[in-house]
């Protein structure tokens, strides 16, 4: 979580984000996808004092509710019925 506080920081600095990549000895999309994160959790820098590493992560890595899909059903009176291409 070292990194991802030091992104941040860096960000709020107006460090560009391949020099952020370089500090921190990590790719430039890493760094992208850190700040969408950090954008997508609504975090900035400064952190709040009381956030830990544990409740940062959660916030950052937690899977969002999977989608649902209906996927498309075929009417009851064609199951099993034989299709040919006209």
């Amino acid at each position: 979580m070292r990194q991802v506080r030091d992104v941040l920081r860096l960000n709020a600095a107006g460090v560009s984000g391949n020099e952020i990549a370089r500090r921190v000895g990590v790719a430039s999309s890493t760094v992208r996808l850190t700040l969408k994160r950090l954008a997508a959790a609504g975090l900035s820098w400064p952190l709040p004092a009381d956030m830990t590493d544990p409740v940062l992560e959660g916030q950052l890595f937690t899977l969002p509710p999977p989608v649902r899909s209906r996927g498309t059903v075929a009417a009851p009176s064609l199951i099993g019925q034989r299709f040919t291409a006209s």
